[in-house]
């Protein structure tokens, strides 16, 4: 893949919780990852939460669209993934 292309991402709580997941679905969404391969990574999309008794509390997922020549879904303003079945709900 030379496509002469750049990614940075910003995970704006600081947390890496969420860095996985999000570099899965930016490179599923431009087209770097075909559904093969994607699921091959499905391990790092959805990472299970636990918490202090090592019991599922939920997991984390991308939640974003990445728009052609605009990242306003990616804005440091916005909690852009999803806590499910668990505590913490950040939308």
């Amino acid at each position: 893949l030379s496509k002469g292309l750049g990614i940075a991402i910003k995970i704006s709580d600081g947390n890496p919780r969420a860095l996985f997941p999000v570099i899965v679905e930016t490179l599923r969404q431009i087209g770097a990852l075909d559904d093969s391969q994607a699921q091959v990574l499905a391990k790092f999309t959805r990472p299970r939460l636990y918490n202090f008794r090592d019991l599922h509390v939920g997991e984390i997922l991308p939640c974003f669209t990445l728009g052609e020549g605009s990242l306003d879904s990616l804005h440091p303003d916005n909690n852009n993934f999803d806590v499910l079945n668990g505590n913490i709900q950040e939308q």
